[in-house]
């Protein structure tokens, strides 16, 4: 059975025959004639769809095109050389084990949630954490819990280390339960104080 592969396959083959091939890399190839009159066949990878087909009035004209198609291809894979370097030499927050975070949400009030990182990839893309406890120490004397973060608790899961040091990913907001929510957490010393609307005052 004749597959589209097979049919791209035979018209690249009737396509290149009786040309010269005049460049030939990972990055694409090229085939030219200067009789009767300069052309330039040019694939991009190994990709059997020409990028270019054309015709052209002088040998110069032709042979600029080849050179600009090659150039392209080159500038384009060092772009991407430098792209992945880039992404390989990027700084990482500098996250260690043991370090806390903490996400304040809610509509109609402030709810504050604590977690602690159990331990950080090879790459440092990612953390491993826990929920903290919170530790109530009181009222502020008006409407707000005044709290800061206690042990680890619950069940591990996955967050994404973020390029300004915060974390980010679902997590469970009920320590010990399986649903989770979307959080973006920044860090915070142990013993920092934060802020919560009492369970009196919310909705």
């Amino acid at each position: 059975m004749t597959t589209n592969k097979d049919l791209n396959q035979a018209f690249y083959n009737l396509l290149i025959k009786g040309r010269k091939e005049v460049y030939n890399t990972k990055l694409g190839r090229a085939y030219t004639t200067d009789e009767p009159r300069p052309t330039l066949l040019a694939y991009i990878g190994k990709s059997l769809k020409p990028y270019l087909n054309y015709y052209y009035t002088s040998i110069e004209q032709r042979n600029n095109a080849l050179n600009e198609f090659i150039q392209s291809l080159e500038y384009a894979d060092k772009a991407k050389i430098e792209r992945k370097q880039s992404r390989i030499n990027a700084v990482r927050p500098n996250i260690l084990p043991g370090s806390y975070f903490s996400t304040s949400w809610g509509y109609d009030q402030t709810n504050i949630d604590y977690i602690v990182v159990i331990s950080v990839s090879q790459t440092g893309k990612t953390a491993i954490c826990k929920r903290a406890n919170s530790i109530f120490l009181g009222h502020d004397g008006g409407c707000q819990d005044v709290l800061m973060p206690g042990d680890s608790a619950g069940d591990t899961f996955i967050m994404q280390v973020d390029a300004d040091g915060g974390l980010h990913g679902s997590y469970p907001y009920i320590i010990g339960d399986s649903d989770k929510r979307m959080g973006y957490f920044h860090p915070i010393k142990l013993g920092e104080i934060s802020y919560q609307t009492d369970a009196f005052s919310g909705h």
